[in-house]
């Protein structure tokens, strides 16, 4: 009859072989090496919680604005009646939409015009006045990679977005100062507000020009117009016949048509010139942009608590790995003795690696 030893887990472990998991000798190893377990969890948070400590305060300056809907009347007006001549006129249609001006802000036109202009704001040691060029680029030596640097190191502080309900841009810049914060987001406001100014008075201006030639034309057309309709008249006053006054009525509705056309040129005309040099913010400023009061958190707790976890998972599997090994010693001492000699065999053509060469020489001559 077999003892309580000889049964398959007697002691509280599984019998070998049999695939299961032993969660008491899970659980003693554990316990053996609990310190060392403790000690990687310890020293993952305190590295995780002293780097984020060490980082540099930020702040971050907010902002939302909304582009303003350009005048309609005259651009419809102008479209349509391009479209009768065969002539294509752009809207401007994608330029409005705000996902454009949330693209604008991180463009390198905006942003290259952010990092030339100077900035004064206060820091521990005073005043300060300079450039983001030479602030964010101090480390390369040319002046053009000064810049490219400063560039792409504000694009990665700015973060720009739509809300989807109000169809607003919001804005944000981080930086570390509050008040260099504001001073940047309130210069990228104002970039984007002049593109938009320029870009609006450029399309104007081709609109003037387009306008100005259509106008002339519709004016030489509207006189041919009624030359023809008052010639008609004096040649047919006495006749009163059917045809002749079909005729009159069709010179009529032509001469009526082409006052239509210019009158609307006309206006279409007088609204370009007034975009052409008009000088009125394109931009809504919902929510300006201000020196924010508080630093930005630097994730202290939540570094540190998922260190803490991920060290103590490390210090497990360091620990199953260290009891794993000194099993596997225990049991085939023959084969862990070669791999001994073996590591020290290895680390010893390491440090001299002529050994290796050696022997493979003399191996050769021996053969």
């Amino acid at each position: 009859m077999a003892s309580a030893s000889d049964r398959p887990g007697a002691n509280g472990a599984a019998a070998p072989g049999d695939g299961a998991i032993d969660l008491v000798a899970l659980g003693i190893v554990l316990l053996r090496r609990r310190w060392t377990i403790i000690a990687f969890a310890a020293i993952a948070a305190l590295l995780a919680g002293s780097y984020r400590l060490s980082k540099t305060r930020t702040y971050t300056s907010s902002a939302t604005f909304a582009p303003q809907a350009p005048r309609r009347g005259g651009a419809s007006n102008l479209a349509g009646l391009a479209a009768q001549f065969g002539v294509a006129v752009p809207t401007g249609e994608a330029s409005q939409s705000p996902a454009f001006y949330a693209d604008l802000v991180q463009s390198r036109g905006v942003l290259r015009a952010a990092v030339r202009t100077p900035y004064t704001f206060q820091t521990d040691s005073g005043v300060v006045r300079t450039t983001l060029t030479s602030l964010y680029g101090r480390k390369q030596r040319t002046a053009a990679a000064r810049e490219d640097a400063a560039i792409r190191r504000l694009r990665g502080e700015v973060t720009a977005g739509v809300v989807q309900k109000t169809g607003v841009v919001s804005l944000g810049v981080v930086s570390e100062s509050p008040e260099l914060s504001r001073q940047i987001a309130q210069l990228l406001i104002d970039e984007v507000s002049k593109f938009n100014l320029e870009s609006r008075r450029t399309q104007a201006s081709a609109e003037r020009q387009f306008t100005e030639r259509r106008l002339a034309d519709a004016a030489a057309d509207l006189r041919r117009a009624e030359a023809a309709e008052v010639d008609f008249a004096l040649r047919n006053r006495i006749s009163d016949a059917p045809t002749l006054r079909l005729e009159a009525e069709r010179l009529a509705r032509a001469t009526r048509l082409r006052q239509e056309v210019y009158t609307q040129l006309a206006q279409s005309y007088e609204q370009a010139r007034i975009d052409e040099v008009r000088d009125t913010p394109v931009i809504t400023v919902v929510e300006p942009p201000e020196a924010p009061l508080r630093p930005n958190p630097r994730g202290v707790v939540s570094a540190t608590g998922v260190a803490l976890v991920l060290g103590a998972f490390a210090g497990i599997v360091w620990a199953l790995a260290r009891e794993f090994a000194a099993s596997s010693r225990a049991t085939d001492r023959e084969r862990f003795e070669e791999l001994e000699a073996l590591r020290a065999d290895a680390l010893r053509d390491l440090v001299r690696p002529w050994r290796p060469i050696a022997r493979a020489l003399r191996a050769r001559g021996g053969a």
